[in-house]
């Protein structure tokens, strides 16, 4: 256990170095998409909270990759192998960390601001709403960051998982309306998928695609540092 919170510990230093890139993906994704959406004027709450919630998931989708790239690059440098690989039990460790640090970081500062944002607007909603935004943003950031390691490792460069993850939002916005499925959504499938139990217990099924995904990272990440 030790082994794991030194490498989850060591990540996040690393990711807050990265102050500048961190800074403008969380502005980004939080008090900007705020403004500009509550800006339109909407005419309720609801519609107003959906609206911050769609244009959140397309922004968080570009920007995990990026940020991940922050941390992770795609190759495993020397000075690593010889100084930190070298002493770890499960090498894999260190990737996992990298990947589970740019999740919890992303998601969780979202889930912080959009929860402040609800506590500050919503009135008399409806907190089964709240609570259907906070699991599609951990699910959706979660599955992003899995998808973004495993291109990482096809790709041998973490910037270039940006391109496949950008067709596959495109083609979930325009084609594939299954939440089991989809990236994101088209907005008029974004209050369905945070509201409508069918649809929700569809879209968790993706916590067993980010494990599956994981498993495989863990073991193809080691497969290719253990000689």
């Amino acid at each position: 256990m030790s082994e794991w919170t030194t490498q989850l510990s060591f990540s996040f230093r690393h990711l807050l170095k990265q102050r500048g890139m961190l800074a403008a993906a969380l502005l980004l994704s939080t008090l900007q998409i705020a403004l500009l959406v509550s800006a339109n004027r909407l005419d309720n709450f609801a519609d107003t909270w959906f609206g911050l919630l769609h244009v959140q998931m397309i922004l968080l989708i570009l920007l995990t990759p990026i940020l991940f790239n922050a941390v992770w690059s795609g190759r495993v440098q020397v000075f690593e192998s010889k100084t930190i690989l070298y002493y770890l039990r499960r090498t894999e460790s260190y990737f996992l960390a990298r990947m589970l640090t740019v999740w919890l970081v992303l998601a969780g500062s979202v889930i912080v601001f959009d929860t402040g944002f609800w506590l500050l607007y919503a009135r008399e909603a409806d907190s089964a709403i709240w609570a259907g935004a906070v699991l599609q943003i951990l699910l959706t950031v979660g599955y992003v960051t899995a998808l973004s390691g495993f291109f990482s490792l096809m790709l041998r460069r973490t910037i270039y998982s940006l391109l496949p993850l950008l067709i596959y939002l495109l083609a979930s916005l325009s084609l594939i309306e299954h939440p089991m499925f989809a990236l994101w959504f088209s907005p008029n499938l974004t209050e369905q998928v945070t509201t409508q139990p069918e649809q929700i217990a569809a879209r968790s099924v993706l916590m067993i695609w980010i494990l599956l995904l994981m498993i495989v990272n863990a073991a193809w990440f080691r497969r290719r540092t253990v000689r």
